[in-house]
This record gives structure tokens, C-alpha cells and sequence, in this order.
């Protein structure tokens, strides 16, 4: 038990001297390290992400990315920067960590929820978020965040594609089938989503959240066959 204990020791002492080492405000250092508390399941690990998330998050209702360092996420969360680089890479990891932790709560809150309502959210919410995703833009942060989201796309529009390619009463579609057609949606929705955010700039004429619905329901009862 001893020996055991002291093991534990050690491990905390390494990963509080690699924080330690870093000297960059924003970047991790090289050689690929990943922050050893990222995926923890302890409690207290992930009240400390909560923290950090939240805070990234209001910093972004005030300025854009570039001007926001590690030690103000830090300290807005009441956390040191060596407890930050424990759980994450950098400012835009949990940028990007923070806000599609929203996107995906909102969208997958309830279970019992049918895919097009889901479809239907990430619509109105994308549209909720899009200030903040706009003082992201451009940087390493929104490009991590448009790599999580097409994942997210293709997670709610692949049981749309199951029950299109299946609503005539042929066969299941094959797996390959199944992606492609995944894949299409994803994309389609994907330009609606871009299409209505983009609307909200004051150069764009306004695309109103209605519209926008109705967009994409036309765009659902179009036959793929």
C-alpha cells in the first residue's frame, strides 16, 4: 500500500512539472503531450473543465480569441495555468471543447427526441452561438470546432439517412450506401446552418429562424429516388 501511494506521488509531481516547464501562454509544448487529466472521470476533474469551459465562454461574450490568454481563463476560473495545461492543450482546445459541449447538450438532451427535431435544434442553436463562433474565427479553435461539429453532423443525420433509405420497404441499405447518404445530409444541413448564421452578419440580408426551418423541411421531403 505504501509503495502504492508513493507511485501516485510521483505521478502528480510529473505532470504538475510538466505544466511547470511550459512556457508559452497559449501553446502546448511540442512533442505531442496531452494533458493528463483530459479524459478523467474523477469528479473533481471535471468540475474543474466545467470551470474552465465557462469561462472561456464569457471571455468570448467580451473579445475575440486572440486577445484572450491562458492566465485570464485561468484565473476567471480560479484555477492556476498549471491546473489549465492538466486538462487542456491550449486556449483554443477548450474554446472549441466549450462550445460544442453546448451544441451537444442542447441537441441530445432528450433520448426520446426523433432525428428531425434533433436536425431542428442544432439549426436554432447554431444560430444562438454564432456570436461567440464568430470571435473565434479565424484561428486554430474554429477549426477544431468545424472538425467536432461535422462529427456531430453526421451523428444526428445518420438516422435520417437509415429511415430515408429504408421508407420505400426495400431492403436495409448497404453500409456503403448508408455512409453516402450520410454524408449528403450532413452536408446539406450543414449549408442551411452557414446559410442562416451568415444572415446574421450586417452585410447579409436577415435569414429568420422560421425561414430557415422551412428550408430545411423542404430540403428533408426532397425524394432521393
Amino acid at each position: 500500500m505504501k509503495r502504492h501511494a508513493n507511485v501516485n506521488s510521483w505521478t502528480c509531481v510529473h505532470e504538475l512539472t510538466l505544466a511547470l516547464s511550459w512556457t508559452s501562454v497559449n501553446e502546448a509544448p511540442e512533442g505531442g503531450y496531452m494533458p493528463s487529466r483530459a479524459s478523467s472521470t474523477d469528479p473533481r476533474s471535471i468540475r474543474i473543465q466545467a470551470k474552465l469551459k465557462e469561462a472561456m465562454l464569457d471571455l468570448l461574450r467580451e473579445r475575440r480569441i486572440e486577445s484572450v490568454s491562458v492566465s485570464e481563463i485561468a484565473t476567471r476560473a480560479s484555477v492556476s495555468r498549471q491546473v489549465f495545461y492538466l486538462h487542456f492543450t491550449d486556449r483554443d482546445d477548450v474554446a472549441a471543447s466549450a462550445i460544442i459541449d453546448k451544441l451537444r447538450a442542447a441537441v441530445l438532451a432528450n433520448e426520446g427526441d426523433d432525428p428531425i427535431r434533433r436536425v431542428h435544434t442544432l439549426v436554432d442553436v447554431s444560430m444562438r452561438y454564432e456570436p461567440l463562433v464568430r470571435n473565434l474565427r479565424p484561428s486554430a479553435a474554429s477549426e477544431r470546432l468545424a472538425d467536432i461539429f461535422h462529427e456531430l453532423l453526421l451523428e444526428i443525420c445518420e438516422p435520417i439517412a437509415r429511415t430515408r433509405g429504408e421508407q420505400d420497404g426495400s431492403a436495409p441499405l448497404a453500409d456503403d450506401e448508408l455512409e453516402a447518404l450520410t454524408v449528403f445530409l450532413a452536408g446539406g444541413l450543414r449549408e442551411i446552418i452557414k446559410f442562416t448564421v451568415n444572415s446574421s452578419r450586417p452585410s447579409s440580408p436577415p435569414v429568420s429562424a422560421e425561414r430557415a426551418h422551412r428550408m430545411l423541411d423542404r430540403c428533408l421531403e426532397i425524394p432521393l429516388a
